[in-house]
């Protein structure tokens, strides 16, 4: 089972042009959970959000509210920790030019860029407060 990383991406200091054109949006934030089954019932029936993608097996759920924003839930694994925080990821057109402009301006790549098969690529790094954040290049 491919590992979800958890993120946060306050304070990247990233600017210039590249920075502005490579994040395309921002639109989904996803938070670790020890329990999936429970999480996606208590964001559905006590928060309201609708299950959308779920992947049992991958220890992966997607739900939506309305205008789009979208909350992923992953089952907690070696090295995650539920309840610490919530997770963003920066959706781009080329993951790897903007992965490798990232790391230029000193986010630091956690593993190499992974690719979930007809699905996405997934690019972790880490900025200079510990944060964890995640680039996401769709492959459709």
């Amino acid at each position: 089972m491919k590992k979800f990383v958890l993120i946060l991406a306050i304070g990247l200091g990233l600017s210039g042009p590249l920075a502005a054109e490579a994040t395309r949006s921002m639109e989904l934030s996803w938070m670790i959970v020890s329990d999936l089954e429970q999480a996606i019932e208590f964001y559905t029936k006590v928060v309201g959000l609708k299950a959308d993608e779920v992947y049992p097996e991958m220890g992966w759920a997607e739900l939506v509210g309305t205008g789009g924003a979208r909350l992923g839930l992953v089952q907690a694994q070696t090295g995650m920790q539920p309840g610490v925080n919530a997770v963003i990821t920066i959706t781009v057109d080329d993951i790897v030019a903007t992965s490798e402009e990232f790391a230029k301006k000193g986010a630091k790549r956690l593993g190499d860029i992974e690719e979930v098969p007809n699905m996405c690529k997934l690019q972790l790094f880490v900025d200079s407060d510990g944060n964890q954040f995640q680039l996401h290049q769709p492959l459709a």
